[in-house]
């Protein structure tokens, strides 16, 4: 919940590969807020991925994905 960066592991591109095509790969941040109501919040974000099932390309837009989504969190909170 803490991270900023996040590292996909080699089995990722493995099972993808081997998956039956098309496959639909969706990228979800939860992020869970506790400052700004009584009670905790959870904001959930999606994206549909159609990329290169590479580890690395998977692991570069899904960190770019996760920093606008906390960019976005940040801006609706003040």
């Amino acid at each position: 919940m803490h991270r900023q960066n996040y590292s996909f592991e080699k089995g990722t591109e493995r099972i993808l590969q081997k998956t039956a095509k098309p496959v639909q790969v969706v990228f979800l941040v939860n992020i869970v807020d506790y400052f700004s109501q009584v009670k905790p919040q959870v904001d959930m974000y999606m994206k549909e991925y159609n990329g290169n099932y590479g580890t690395e390309d998977l692991e570069k837009e899904f960190n770019q994905f996760y920093k606008c989504c906390m960019d976005s969190q940040v801006k609706r909170e003040s």
